[in-house]
């Protein structure tokens, strides 16, 4: 009766409201995230070649069709087939998968180094050869994999899950705590459990409703997107899920999948849940929660797979969002010297989680509190002939609400976790590019042409000296050599047609030859998209901590009546609380972006900062007159506005909401907007 009571409850508008919104941002995030992903053809391209009648033979009529198509002048259509023929000479290729896994365990095995039983690597390799050998005979079929691979690839929806479940676990809890309902509630601790246990009921089925409403939303827009095929042909069809060893189709891998999503979000709830009883106030809550998942979130994306601390990186909360590679392929975790199966000890570790987080989660709630209406600390009390309004809110949000020492622990952690860039390469082309451009670096103009002519010229010289001299060579030995010496003289040529590129791109902008990947990633392009989504999602959390507590605690305690004097005497105090959060906020964006422009401009050079921006491809849309050093300086007075713009948003919803919870949950949401999209 409790339980349905809870349900009741919690299932009102708001709540259908807040799940309606994380569907539709999951559909946009997913959507856009593939629209990203830079193929050379389109979704209905992919989509029109696997239904067209050429398609729907036996392999062997497919892949005479697609060599066919290989001979087409069309950009698209050539790259789609090469593509999709790929794709099916790998599905077809499972058996010779296995026999290569099956060949290299008895390669390793011959060398001296892995003659030794008692190792790790020695054991791995056997263990996982006999696991691939037991599999049973397996027959993979061919069809469109791009569509599976969109939905179960897909990460997105477990973060939109995690701040779904926040929301609801504050609702729960946290909000209830606000308004002092709890003490309602308390009769005898036996009953405040059975209460507690109710609203844990209630979690959990909100994570099966909310996993299952995600995992479905997926493959729906997957299906339509790229298509999906038979579903009932082997998960090992798919080239990306090969190394996978469950004998189960692509439908039965969507089930373990959703079942897997289940419990990870299960355990993450009742994590909450056990936290939010255990706060006091919301500021303790919104700081456990940061130190909590943020190390987890360190441990997890910091330390190498290979390091012997590797049990902690994949023994951890973040690891449940990869479910694809958990699930999809075989992994052994080195237990003292022992491989042990990493998908059996990641549900071990769900189980024993959720049953400490279960039982201390209830030990928690029977003991819970309302909430303070204000926080105290006693490091430092404000003497009282101080009568200045700016010193009384700085003392009230950098003291009393904990802002100060949330900023310095911000601070100390970006500086333990922060790792200058360093410059890459990914082919040895890069490096005949790079020294090209910073050769030609300066405006396009007719001797840049020029000197590119006399590159070019030299390149034909080399190769018809090359041809002379192999003709007139009569030995076959001979005539390598003097191509392996044409190799090695020419082989900065190789780039030559991406400068002649470029400078025909210069000539129509009128801009200038640089060196540009340092300026690529700044703009979001090749690494740098993944590091902005990460740097913005660490100012997000931080604007939402620091700008909840402004207004939100004087909406929880009642004093807000105490400051709705006159409008003039209301400006007066706004204008003070804007400074104090701006303040804050360029604190926050100071320790977030400015060490990663810095590093990287120091990795890749920052040559050029006065050429003109659309010398850059990816900024061909700025006018002449921008220069990539107003770009960037444009760039960080964006973000800030944004920032800035938030923290006013998140303060009239907090006016609104008259809930330092709700706001937190909702600040969260506009923070996966932000970064996502």
């Amino acid at each position: 009766m409790v339980f349905l009571n809870e349900l009741k409850k919690t299932l009102n508008r708001t709540t259908i409201g807040v799940l309606i919104c994380v569907l539709i941002l999951n559909g946009i995030v997913i959507i856009s995230g593939e629209k990203d992903r830079g193929y050379s053809f389109t979704a209905e391209d992919y989509r029109a070649l696997y239904d067209s009648a050429e398609m729907q033979g036996n392999t062997d009529s497919q892949l005479a069709y697609l060599e066919e198509l290989l001979d087409s002048e069309n950009f698209r259509q050539y790259y789609l087939a090469r593509y999709v023929k790929a794709d099916i000479e790998k599905s077809m290729g499972y058996e010779e998968y296995l026999k290569g896994i099956a060949a290299s365990a008895m390669q390793y095995g011959k060398l001296s180094i892995f003659n030794r039983n008692d190792g790790f690597t020695g054991r791995n390799i056997e263990k996982t050869a006999a696991v691939y050998a037991a599999l049973p005979e397996i027959e993979t079929e061919t069809g469109p994999s791009r569509g599976v691979v969109m939905a179960s690839r897909y990460s997105g929806s477990v973060i939109l899950a995690f701040i779904f479940m926040l929301y609801l676990v504050f609702s729960l809890i946290t909000r209830e705590k606000e308004i002092g309902s709890l003490n309602l509630t308390m009769t005898t601790k036996l009953g405040h459990m059975h209460h507690g246990c109710a609203k844990m009921m209630v979690c959990a089925v909100f994570c099966v409703l909310i996993s299952v409403m995600l995992e479905a939303e997926n493959w729906v827009i997957a299906g339509c997107t790229y298509g999906l095929g038979d579903i009932s042909r082997a998960i090992q069809s798919i080239p990306e899920y090969q190394s996978c060893v469950f004998s189960i189709s692509v439908f039965g891998f969507l089930l373990i999948s959703v079942l897997f999503k289940t419990c990870c979000a299960v355990m993450v709830s009742l994590t909450v849940f056990f936290i939010a009883c255990r706060s006091r106030s919301l500021t303790g809550l919104a700081v456990r929660l940061a130190a909590v998942f943020g190390t987890e979130g360190l441990f997890y994306y910091v330390i190498p797979g290979n390091s012997i601390w590797g049990l902690i990186k994949y023994i951890n909360v973040f690891a449940g969002m990869d479910s694809y590679d958990m699930l999809g392929n075989y992994m052994n975790l080195n237990f003292f010297g022992c491989p042990v199966r990493y998908l059996s000890v990641y549900i071990a570790f769900i189980a024993v989680t959720i049953l400490l987080s279960g039982v201390l989660g209830l030990r928690a709630y029977a003991d819970t509190q309302s909430l303070p209406s204000s926080g105290k600390i006693k490091l430092l009390t404000l003497p009282v002939k101080k009568s200045s309004v700016i010193v009384q809110e700085c003392y009230r949000y950098f003291i009393c609400e904990h802002a100060a020492l949330i900023l310095l622990a911000f601070a100390v952690a970006r500086a333990v976790t922060f790792s200058p860039v360093k410059e890459s390469f990914a082919f040895q082309e890069d490096v005949y590019y790079k020294q090209y451009m910073l050769k030609l670096e300066g405006q396009h103009s007719d001797g840049k042409e020029k000197e590119i002519e006399a590159e070019e010229a030299l390149y034909a010289e080399i190769t018809a000296k090359a041809d002379e001299a192999s003709a007139a060579a009569g030995d076959e030995k001979i005539r390598g050599l003097i191509w392996m010496k044409y190799r090695e003289e020419t082989d900065h040529f190789k780039v030559l047609y991406k400068v002649r590129d470029q400078a025909q791109y210069l000539k129509e902008k009128d801009g200038a030859f640089l060196y540009d990947q340092g300026y690529r990633i700044l703009a979001g392009e090749d690494s740098g998209r993944e590091q902005d989504m990460l740097l913005g999602l660490a100012a997000g959390i931080m604007l939402v901590i620091c700008s909840t507590f402004m207004y939100g605690s004087d909406y929880q305690a009642g004093t807000d009546k105490m400051i709705r004097a006159t409008r003039r005497g209301r400006a007066y105090l706004f204008a003070r609380r804007e400074l104090i959060g701006t303040v804050a906020l360029l604190a926050v964006f100071a320790v977030t972006y400015l060490p990663y422009t810095m590093s990287v401009l120091s990795a890749y050079g920052s040559q050029g900062l006065d050429f003109p921006a659309c010398s850059v491809r990816c900024l061909e849309q700025y006018p002449h007159w921008v220069t990539l050093r107003m770009y960037l300086i444009g760039l960080n007075v964006f973000r800030s506005l944004v920032m800035w713009s938030g923290m006013n948003l998140l303060w009239y919803i907090s006016a609104k909401l008259r809930s330092m919870s709700y706001t937190f949950v909702i600040g969260l949401g506009m923070c996966a907007v932000y970064v996502f999209i």
